[in-house]
């Protein structure tokens, strides 16, 4: 319970969320608890299954590795 943790939710009571996989048309791709920040670094760009990651901006990279895939 979260009173066993001294919150005020229980931290391990998470309910995971999916997405499309682009990289394999037909699957799903879990969307990560929180970021790794891979995108702070030099160069760097959220990963696809980012939770700060927009649906717009997921669509975005969608259609980029569905572009890239048919060439």
């Amino acid at each position: 319970t979260a009173e066993d943790f001294a919150r005020r939710r229980n931290p391990f009571d998470w309910q995971p969320r999916y997405t499309d996989n682009p990289w394999k048309p037909g699957g799903r791709m879990m969307i990560r608890s929180a970021c790794c920040m891979y995108d702070c670094r030099e160069d760097g760009q959220k990963c696809y299954n980012c939770p700060q990651m927009t649906e717009a901006e997921r669509e975005v990279r969608r259609a980029a590795v569905l572009a890239d895939a048919a060439n």
